[in-house]
């Protein structure tokens, strides 16, 4: 179900955001898996919570 929420992100948003929420991994380890500063994992990650709140409001910050 998870999943299927996520789906309406772009293929690498959804996994950053599978492994930072349901894997526990930080934003600096995201960071040097995926090439780019931690700040910026940060920052697409709220994007990233705030197109899902858009579509599921129940969704809290």
């Amino acid at each position: 179900m998870v999943m299927q929420l996520c789906g309406i992100l772009e293929p690498q948003d959804r996994a950053m955001f599978w492994l930072r929420y349901f894997e526990d991994y930080t934003a600096a380890e995201l960071g040097e898996m995926f090439g780019i500063p931690a700040a910026t994992v940060r920052s697409r990650m709220l994007n990233a919570r705030r197109r899902l709140q858009k579509y599921y409001p129940e969704i809290k910050r």
